[in-house]
């Protein structure tokens, strides 16, 4: 498990500095839409 946390934690490092080397200096992070498929079938 401490192999995948240091990997992703690395990706998200790599991403990070990627966006504030392009001039990002704002970012909204939402996790989408979280509606249940169950109340969707109508």
């Amino acid at each position: 498990m401490s192999k995948h946390i240091e990997a992703l934690t690395d990706q998200v490092f790599t991403f990070v500095s990627e966006l504030y080397a392009y001039g990002v200096r704002e970012v909204v992070i939402s996790p989408g839409s979280t509606l249940d498929t169950a109340s969707n079938s109508n």
